[in-house]
């Protein structure tokens, strides 16, 4: 049987050790709330700020500061 109480979320975070660095993880089948929102473990979100949570499977392609840190390492 099917459970539609599931979903695929992108998870966008600064992980505690590096406030600097945007991240993301792909999570797959996360159960959902009675309001339409995915319920993370404990685990997961541990040493993590979670900043934006995206339904289905996101490539980040570029990120705030990425061009910035570019154009300075080639000067």
């Amino acid at each position: 049987m099917l459970n539609t109480n599931l979903m695929t979320v992108t998870v966008l975070y600064y992980a505690d050790e590096d406030l600097f660095t945007l991240r993301s993880k792909v999570l797959a089948d996360q159960p959902v709330s009675s309001e339409g929102r995915p319920i993370f473990n404990e685990k997961f979100r541990e040493g993590k700020t979670i900043i934006a949570v995206l339904k289905g499977a996101v490539e980040v392609v570029n990120s705030l500061g990425q061009r910035f840190e570019t154009n300075v390492k080639a000067i």
